[in-house]
């Protein structure tokens, strides 16, 4: 696991959240299941990534 992954992931989450921009929520799903898949992350925070990359997507159907 990357610390960088880990800040990009939230610096676009946290952009989308306060601006609902739809480019920051798609950069924030992809850094998300990035780490989702990535096998030297925790099992837990794969969980997690893969939660939140599915809940941005159901709160922003433009997305996909």
């Amino acid at each position: 696991m990357s610390p960088l992954l880990i800040a990009g992931v939230m610096e676009h989450v946290a952009c989308y959240l306060q601006s609902g921009s739809a480019q920051a929520a798609h950069r924030a799903v992809l850094l998300l299941q990035r780490l989702a898949l990535d096998s030297e992350t925790d099992q837990a925070l794969r969980a997690h990534a893969e939660d939140l990359a599915e809940a941005i997507l159901n709160q922003d159907k433009a997305l996909t």
